[in-house]
């Protein structure tokens, strides 16, 4: 229901609102005084009431990239380190054995899984960690070495000689049977020698190397040495010579032969050993110190062992060793 008072304040707002209506037009209407019509102005960008002035032109998603960016690097140096630190090869030396399966076990390429271990390879693979620990039964080369040395002392004729001279005196005489080879039938002498004494003859170094003397001592005590007699021979350039040793018994005789061969094959000094199977105990070899052609066997009471040097330079320094053997063993009545 109106009421002056109420037509009264419809027509005070209806008048407030004129002046604006007014003022705006006059803001609008063309300046009569004046011959060019002013430029308007166009309107201003509108922008968020609450951007700040110090924001305006920056772009959020900048920063956002470049952390993104930070954070993949990050990540991946963090797993090249880990490969480092810990290699995928036991997954894949498993996979191309069959071992396991990337279908089957959840694994791929790019997968790091140290849990894991590798299936022992098969015995049929030439590689592996087992490929460089040898069998059981394959022993490293020095030790096949010295077996098969072992082996032929043990097959060395063990039956009881005998002798019928004093082969010591033939040695001191001159008298001793000459090497077989063509030149050499009349030696030249170039020293005697005869020890009564153990200590004597092992200070002389006239039978074991560096190596065995403390075996030859023992066995010299043990199988009742009586003495030894050496004599060195020279043909022109050449040098070779007999050793003979005597015992108290022929049983002494060959035990100290077999525990001197014995000796050394566990040194690694007796090589290319030859049975003479004529001969107690008989067998030509190589010694890798002194002359090293050498030759032993057993007549009687008494251990023969000769010894020939590179310088006589037959066609076969060892054989002849052996020959040499078997020319003696016949002329002092050993069979």
């Amino acid at each position: 229901m109106a009421t002056a008072g109420g037509l009264e304040i419809h027509q005070q707002l209806y008048h407030a609102a004129e002046p604006v209506q007014s003022n705006a037009s006059e803001a609008l209407a063309p300046d009569l005084a004046g011959p060019a019509t002013a430029p308007v102005a166009p309107p201003a960008a509108e922008r968020s009431p609450t951007a700040s002035p110090l924001l305006r032109g920056y772009d959020p998603t900048v920063p956002l990239t470049a952390l993104l960016v930070l954070a993949i690097l990050i990540a991946g140096i963090g797993a090249a380190v880990h490969r480092a630190t810990n290699p995928v090869r036991p997954i894949v030396s498993s996979l191309a054995a069959g071992g396991l399966s990337p279908s089957s076990s959840g694994v791929t390429p790019t997968t790091i899984a140290p849990a894991l271990q590798a299936p022992a390879p098969s015995a049929s693979s030439p590689g592996g960690p087992s490929a460089a620990i040898p069998p059981a039964d394959v022993q490293p080369p020095a030790a096949t070495q010295s077996s098969s040395c072992t082996q032929m002392v043990d097959s060395l004729s063990t039956r009881n000689s005998k002798r019928t001279v004093d082969i010591g005196s033939l040695l001191q005489t001159n008298a001793f049977p000459p090497l077989p080879l063509p030149g050499f039938e009349h030696p030249s002498v170039a020293g005697v020698s005869h020890w009564g004494t153990i200590a004597d003859y092992l200070a002389a170094s006239a039978g074991p190397s560096d190596a065995t003397t403390a075996q030859w001592q023992q066995l010299l005590v043990q199988n009742g040495f009586v003495n030894a007699d050496e004599a060195e021979f020279q043909n022109g350039s050449s040098n070779y010579g007999a050793l003979v040793l005597r015992f108290t018994t022929a049983a002494g005789a060959r035990a100290f032969n077999r525990g001197t061969m014995l000796a050394a094959c566990s040194a690694g000094i007796l090589e290319n050993p030859h049975v003479i199977s004529s001969l107690s105990g008989g067998v030509n070899y190589l010694i890798t110190e002194g002359p090293p052609f050498r030759a032993s066997f057993v007549a009687g009471d008494s251990v023969v062992r000769l010894h020939i040097c590179h310088c006589v330079q037959a066609p076969d320094d060892q054989a002849l060793a052996g020959q040499w053997a078997q020319a003696v063993a016949s002329q002092v009545g050993a069979g």
